[in-house]
């Protein structure tokens, strides 16, 4: 029975935030590579090729993601909810050594697995908030500002 209750009330707390006037503000992303084998996995330690701070305010969270996937190269398909209460979404693929997304290059990664290339894994790091857009009446303006109305 209580599953059911919180079930609906997801549903309608997914609604009520699709409707609502929702900006998203990413405050930071960073994208991590660590030089992988097929034979022996990642080598060595990891090595920040992208590291930035406030990137914008964007209308929903797949406009940042998108954003995210533009400046790192790694596709909007590879993000994934890492923590929705810190508001950190995280994404990953396989890099060659430009850091172009190798992940669906099926002859790349053949070559690979058999010692001709190598690939890191990259791993992406988006950070991101949620602010509500209000659009007071003068009347409300004047209130929480404490100014009058004229």
């Amino acid at each position: 029975m209580n599953r059911i209750i919180i079930a609906q009330e997801l549903v309608k707390l997914a609604k009520e935030i699709q409707s609502a006037e929702v900006e998203v503000i990413i405050d930071s992303l960073s994208m991590e590579t660590t030089e992988d084998s097929y034979e022996e996995g990642e080598i060595g330690r990891g090595q920040f090729v992208l590291s930035e701070k406030r990137l914008g305010t964007f209308r929903s969270i797949k406009e940042a993601i998108r954003e995210a996937s533009n400046r790192t190269g790694i596709p909007e398909k590879e993000f994934y909810v890492f923590s929705g209460e810190n508001g950190r979404i995280e994404g990953s693929g396989m890099v060659d050594e430009e850091n172009n997304y190798v992940g669906d290059d099926h002859r790349f990664i053949e070559k690979w697995k058999q010692g001709q290339v190598k690939a890191w894994n990259a791993n992406v790091s988006l950070h991101v908030r949620f602010a509500k857009t209000w659009t007071p009446t003068d009347e409300e303006l004047a209130k929480v500002s404490g100014l009058r109305k004229e």
